[in-house]
């Protein structure tokens, strides 16, 4: 989540810049429909067990409104 805000913050002050204004205060934020995880691997089973190798993905999105000051 710690990505998430710091990636927000980044393209919030980049597009600010590009409009000549800077950010202000944050008016709204919450967290952004979409978050999942997702699990790569294959399933070994043995007998009346399983062992499941593999990596588990988490990806986190949050939707930020910030005032402009100019």
């Amino acid at each position: 989540m710690s990505l998430a805000i710091d990636d927000a913050k980044a393209q919030a002050n980049r597009l600010a810049t590009g409009f000549g204004a800077k950010l202000g205060r944050i008016r709204t934020i919450g967290p952004s429909s979409g978050g999942n995880a997702l699990y790569s691997g294959s399933t070994v089973r043995f007998g009346a067990g399983s062992f499941a190798p593999g990596t588990i993905h988490v990806k986190s999105a949050i939707t930020v409104t910030f005032l402009l000051d100019q």
